[in-house]
């Protein structure tokens, strides 16, 4: 019970970190969207160490947490107008 609260801990203090890195990806796209390229494209023409990182920001079950709360908040904070 002490570890899963240690994680919910880390998870809310690294929140912000990967917001902010949501937000970049989240602008990123919108930029390659305006190219009129894809989200694959953009993935392929990043740099081995840009993917790598992404892949580890992303994928790493420790940020799991932090990576819901980000987007959560973000969808809040940004909701789409249809």
């Amino acid at each position: 019970m002490i570890i899963l609260g240690v994680y919910v801990v880390f998870s809310l203090v690294i929140t912000p970190i990967q917001y902010n890195y949501y937000l970049a990806i989240k602008e990123l796209e919108d930029k390659q969207k305006k190219k009129g390229k894809t989200q694959a494209q953009m993935y392929e023409e990043m740099s081995f160490e840009e993917d790598y990182l992404h892949y580890n920001a992303q994928s790493n079950a420790f940020f799991l947490l932090s990576n819901i709360f980000a987007a959560i908040y973000y969808r809040m904070k940004h909701p789409k107008h249809k």
